[in-house]
């Protein structure tokens, strides 16, 4: 059959040649499938802290370059506790695990007290000598140098963790694969077999298992865990969405056809998004995991609308027509009301990539484009499906026989109490604009986890046992173009404002573990002149610091100094931003002096570090909230001034989705949950996708304007047949997003919670709130140029031949109520 000369629109030709040329595009299809296909396969999971602020920010840019040279945060850690921690059976495990881990190939140093060196005199000479050089000494010995440990405050915090109690195995992964998702993964379960083994050791050496603690932790492993929980919500999350739109499809539809293809659709959909992810080598994160659920939800809501108007054209056709033209003329009618309402969720995602924080910026691109995938796969391939597999419409599913009787019920309810709905309205708002105050902005670094799960549980034990798990470092950086780059570090007011800033971070109230070469220069002055305690300073000249210096392994030396760079580092606990804040802004105040001092010598000091960084992020959480709101406001601004061409009319398509935002806020405070970069993105994403809701309304009522039915029938008919279509995309929606409560991160669960309840105030909004606004108003809306999703021509035919004051389903008592409009 050939396709038809007559084309009415672009909309109508597009379609025309989808569906009278079904394997053109079919066979186009598999061909992108395919090769989306393979960049689904490159996708990789990961996590970053530092991943969380934009790469080219200057914050960025400084940690970036003092992590190049100082991998503090490529180091992990091994927590081991025993009866004895320092008997000699204890003592050769660690070093045979420490052996045992140096055969791998990703781990590059282990550091433990029987090989970290420091320097002692022997024979009126300074040697290094391992802090436990022998595990098999006597055991007064070995007590004498634990003790030694317990108080040195160079190694306490390090390799014996703050109140002497644990050995602390350091592990460095290769610095070159820190940032590797995979090989921080292969590096954690490398380290997790060979603490099983040295756990037995343990066990075999006579101490009692409930004695025995061997709990590997870190920056390293600690993402390398985050990823397992990553792709365990990947196995659990999809299968479920997948599972939820195959039963609503199931509820919806009896046709196996339309089963099945609305869920191809979301299929392709995912695949497409995941494979343009992995072709930009993009890390699918703890916020990025977002984005394949929500395709999956989102998407299928256009397929639902598509079939349903096929189904229903063809329902009505006289058997002299021609189905694929039938196709046509629906699919046509379809396609520009789902642009709209894909643009308008579009731009909700699209206004996170105005945020400074990079996860988010990722989220908001990439889901936006998996919606515009969505969105063209329904149109093209849908169509196309339905063209070759059969011209019978589906089983009709009676939704409208079931919604009619309730939505004549919140018809009639509406229209005697408009006013008392609006005036609720308002108090219901102020009431929730005043609970803004009470937004707990209060976040740790690793609150996503959930509260009751091991990897939580072992941080927070490590938080405290260890010193803190967030690094602090405070960079210097001596001048590039001196003919002697490195000589001002070691120039004496250098290494003082060293030792200054270090004993001043281990006075905060947060740190326990503050290190620099200063205390090694020190120990080497102290031994050299034969352990006299008035010694125990930095050397008065550049010469001594110098030469003090190549006296200490090379090891500690590299630690801190490298060529005219150097640094300080400290750790904190993770206290939360609020306890945060305040810390680092007095460490920055205290650094003043001391870039004064030292600006004569061309150093520069930095405050640096994951902490710092991270509460960067979380101090501009709020700003970036409202930028990507404000945003989303201004573009449908301009989008219903386009469609409507009337401010008055604009301002009244977006009051009814004003009221879920400010209703969210509300659930924040009542439910305790704090604004952090999860939850924060439930604004800009519940107001995209709110807004498709209210553009059927209004398409739904301007069509009955245009037919000539009187402004109050109008409005009852919009309620009554528009509200079957919302109810049930709001349920698509919502209970999709409910899908998140299943995940390991508490964060995204949630994030779940909010996004229901803020679709389901949107739908109260637009069945409550918009009827009775319009009721109260005599506002109308210019032609937005589309048809209403989800009624027929059967419909329209049959309603326009309803005398005024009546409704199709229910007279008697719409007539009573017809008598009451304004």
């Amino acid at each position: 059959m050939t396709m038809p000369s007559k084309a009415k629109n672009l909309g109508h030709r597009l379609m025309a040649w989808v569906i009278y040329h079904p394997w053109l595009f079919i066979a186009l299809h598999l061909l992108l499938f395919a090769l989306f296909l393979t960049g689904a396969g490159k996708v990789k999971a990961g996590v970053n802290v530092e991943d969380f602020f934009p790469k080219r920010a200057p914050s960025r840019l400084l940690y970036d370059r003092m992590a190049e040279f100082f991998p503090d945060d490529s180091w992990g850690v091994v927590l081991v506790g025993s009866e004895t921690p320092n008997d000699s059976p204890t003592l050769l495990a660690v070093k045979d695990f420490e052996q045992t881990l140096l055969r791998e190939q990703l781990v590059y140093k282990v550091k433990t007290v029987l090989t970290i060196k420091d320097i002692y005199a022997r024979d009126g000479a300074l040697v290094p000598e391992a802090l436990v050089p022998d595990p098999e000494a006597p055991q007064a010995t070995l007590d004498k140098r634990w003790d030694d440990l317990k108080t040195n405050v160079r190694f306490r915090g390090t390799v014996v963790n703050p109140k002497g109690q644990l050995h602390a195995i350091r592990v460095q992964i290769d610095p070159l694969k820190k940032g590797d998702a995979l090989a921080r993964r292969e590096f954690r379960q490398v380290i997790l077999k060979h603490c099983q083994s040295l756990e037995q050791q343990l066990i075999k050496n006579g101490n009692k298992k409930e004695s025995i603690l061997v709990m590997p932790t870190g920056l390293p492993l600690i993402r390398a865990a985050y990823v397992d929980l990553i792709e365990n919500d990947a196995n659990t999350l999809i299968p479920l969405s997948l599972l939820l739109v195959t039963i609503i499809l199931l509820m919806l539809f009896r046709s196996l056809r339309d089963i099945l293809i609305p869920l191809i659709v979301v299929v392709v959909s995912l695949v497409w998004t995941l494979g343009t992810i992995g072709f930009a080598d993009i890390v699918l994160n703890q916020i990025l995991q977002i984005t394949p659920i929500i395709i999956l939800i989102v998407g299928v809501s256009d397929s639902i609308h598509l079939v349903n108007r096929i189904n229903d054209r063809l329902s009505e056709a006289r058997e002299d027509e021609n189905p694929k033209e039938i196709m046509v003329e629906a699919c046509s009618e379809i396609a520009l009301a789902c642009f709209l309402t894909s643009l308008t969720t579009i731009v909700g995602f699209l206004s996170l990539a105005t945020t400074n924080i990079e996860s988010t910026v990722d989220f908001g691109i990439f889901t936006s484009i998996g919606i515009a995938y969505a969105y063209l796969i329904t149109i093209t391939l849908l169509p196309a499906v339905f063209s070759l597999l059969g011209k019978k419409a589906g089983h009709k599913q009676g939704i409208r026989s079931f919604w009619i009787p309730m939505f004549n019920w919140i018809d009639r309810f509406v229209a005697k109490r408009k006013r008392p709905i609006l005036l609720g309205s308002a108090i219901l708002t102020i009431a929730a604009l005043a609970s803004w105050n009470w937004i707990d902005t209060t976040a740790f670094v690793f609150d996503d986890l959930r509260p009751d799960t091991q990897l939580e549980k072992d941080i927070r034990y490590a938080d405290n046992e260890y010193g803190g798990m967030l690094p602090i470092a405070i960079f210097f950086e001596g001048p590039k173009d001196a003919k002697d780059p490195e000589k001002a570090l070691y120039e004496v007011e250098t290494i003082q404002a060293m030792s200054d800033i270090r004993e001043m971070l281990a006075k905060q109230d947060y740190i326990q573990v503050s290190r620099g070469i200063d205390l090694g220069i020190c120990q080497a002055h102290y031994i050299w002149f034969d352990e006299d305690e008035t010694h125990k300073v930095i050397p008065d000249s550049r010469a001594a610091i110098r030469q003090f210096t190549t006296l200490l392994p090379k090891t500690m030396t590299d630690e801190f100094v490298k060529g005219r760079l150097a640094v300080v580092l400290a750790r904190s606990k993770d206290v939360g931003s609020k306890k945060l804040r305040p810390m680092l802004e007095n460490i920055e105040r205290e650094l003043e002096p001391h870039r004064e001092k030292l600006k004569k010598y061309g150093v520069t000091i930095s405050l640096t570090g994951t902490t710092p960084l991270v509460q960067e992020v979380y101090d501009s959480v709020l700003s970036s909230l409202s930028n990507s709101v404000i945003l989303s406001v201004i573009f449908m601004m301009i989008l219903f001034m386009v469609m409507f061409r009337s401010p008055r009319a604009m301002f009244f398509a977006l009051l009814p989705n004003f009221l879920p935002l400010i209703l969210l806020a509300s659930c924040l405070v009542l439910l305790g949950i704090t604004l952090r970069p999860t939850t924060m993105l439930i604004f800009s994403t519940a107001f995209g996708i709110a807004v498709d809701d209210t553009i059927h309304f209004i398409a739904r009522f301007r069509a009955e304007r245009q037919m000539g039915v009187e402004r109050e029938l109008a409005i009852s008919r919009t309620s009554t047949q528009t509200g079957a279509a919302i109810v049930t995309t709001s349920m698509v929606l919502s209970a999709g997003f409910l899908v998140f409560m299943f995940s390991e991160f508490e964060g995204l669960s949630n994030f779940g919670v909010l996004m229901s309840l803020g679709l389901v105030s949107a739908l109260f909004a637009d069945l409550l709130f918009l009827p009775a606004l319009l009721r109260c108003s005599s506002v109308e809306f210019g032609s937005t140029g589309i048809a209403p999703l989800e009624d027929s021509e059967a419909d329209h035919s049959l309603e326009s031949k309803t005398p005024p004051g009546k409704t199709l389903n229910n007279p008697e008592a719409d007539q009573g109520d017809a008598k009451e409009s304004p």
